[in-house]
């Protein structure tokens, strides 16, 4: 199956504002929120993030969430996913930051790093050899011929 391309991405900041009830609000939102939005059929991928930032200011969010929809109109994936939020589950005391709906513009993916490669091994050294003319040659190999028997008859003596 081809991985889905976005068209546009739904952009939402926002805070809980029962700072004591995160655990439950996360699992709401986690386990809940986040199926019913993917549930209207107009984004198909949901992602959540937490800043960083231990303490926040004023007007800042605590949470991000990143709905994808590969809709042709990104704009008409989040009027269609609007209709349906009368009947979603809502947060009583979620505090909506920003909303907004951004278009596909382009993206970069940094290519994996290469596999180490194994240290290559000693390549043995070679020697050029000349080639040389037919009977040149054949007298070289008669004569390595009788080398090797005279040494060898030389070990047998020795014996």
């Amino acid at each position: 199956m081809a991985e889905k391309k976005p068209t546009g991405v739904l952009l939402v900041l926002v805070n809980n504002k029962e700072t004591d009830k995160e655990a439950e609000f996360n699992k709401w939102y986690n386990d809940i929120h986040l199926g019913e939005v993917c549930g209207t059929g107009s984004f198909y991928k949901a992602t959540r993030y937490v800043n960083t930032k231990p303490v926040l200011d004023a007007g800042e969010a605590r949470y991000l969430a990143l709905y994808e929809t590969d809709w042709k109109d990104p704009e008409a994936a989040f009027k269609h996913m609007q209709s349906f939020s009368k009947g979603m589950n809502i947060w009583p005391s979620i505090g909506a930051v920003y909303v907004k709906m951004f278009n596909f513009v382009a993206e970069h993916n940094v290519a994996p790093p290469a596999p180490a490669k194994a240290p290559a091994a000693k390549k043995a050294k070679r020697r050029i050899v000349k080639a040389k003319p037919a009977k040149k040659a054949k007298r070289q190999v008669v004569k390595a011929r009788a080398a090797k028997a005279k040494r060898s008859k030389g070990r047998a003596k020795r014996r």
